[in-house]
């Protein structure tokens, strides 16, 4: 199999792009008509799902990664990606049919009337988002989320802020957990979050800690951690890598766009 031409940056370039999507204007009868790009299998999950949001969502976040994928690789059309899982539910590209794109991984969000999606052809990538309006019973979800070094700092934090710290320090955790692979299956307290509010260089530096209990590649020793904060939500990037010097990108998509490059 040839391996498919990739567009915008030469092959041989270390990149990574984020792309989200605003689901809201989104209604049933389009939902229903772009239900049949996707493959029976994900046919299939849309069709257990209760909700109208949650299908919604699925189906736009999935038809999103299609999209980047094949902007990507135009010689793939958007109905021409198939998928599998790892032994620890992680979705990659299947290795039968794309046994040229091993170095591709990819992440999938979705929350409150947005999707996003993250992919790279470098090391592995884990995305995840929440409303920053999200109300949540702090104290209960803190147990299960956060060290007691973690609950002590939001503690010092004004009332009216301890949430939305709380949702940076979730949703770190969440991508950090997606990138590796793992998902549901750890303890978000096994992790813990740093952050230097006022580095050198002017920007966040965050680092979080506990991954290597769980991972065991010492080539991706390079761990790069990013919030991006957006008006009504908070986007959390982990990207665990053997190096630093990848080209990103972010895109932010209004769903009447992003509809009219599939037209």
């Amino acid at each position: 199999m040839d391996t498919p031409k990739q567009t915008g940056i030469a092959a041989h370039v270390k990149r990574r792009t984020i792309t989200t999507l605003a689901t809201a204007s989104a209604d049933p009868d389009l939902i229903a008509v772009l239900l049949p790009r996707l493959s029976q299998d994900e046919q299939n999950r849309h069709a257990t799902l209760r909700l109208f949001p949650n299908r919604r969502d699925y189906v736009l976040a999935h038809l999103l990664l299609r999209s980047e994928l094949s902007r990507w690789y135009p010689d793939t059309p958007l109905t021409g990606w198939a998928f599998e899982r790892t032994d620890t539910g992680k979705p990659i590209l299947s290795r039968a049919r794309h046994p040229a794109l091993g170095d591709i991984d990819f992440s999938l969000t979705h929350t409150g009337e947005m999707v996003a999606c993250a992919i790279t052809n470098y090391g592995l990538v884990g995305i995840d988002a929440e409303r920053r309006d999200r109300k949540i019973n702090l104290a209960r979800l803190a147990r299960d989320v956060l060290t007691l070094k973690e609950r002590t700092r939001i503690a010092r934090q004004a009332q009216a802020a301890q949430s939305e710290v709380f949702i940076r320090h979730w949703t770190l955790k969440e991508a950090s957990l997606k990138a590796i692979g793992i998902g549901l299956n750890a303890d978000l307290t096994t992790l813990q979050c740093h952050f230097s509010e006022d580095p050198p260089s002017g920007q966040p530096m965050i680092k979080v800690e506990g991954l290597a209990k769980s991972l065991t590649m010492p080539d991706l020793a390079n761990r790069h951690f990013e919030l991006f904060e957006m008006p009504d939500h908070c986007i959390a990037l982990a990207h665990l890598m053997a190096q630093t010097d990848v080209t990103a990108e972010i895109n932010h998509l209004e769903l009447e766009a992003f509809l009219d490059q599939k037209a």
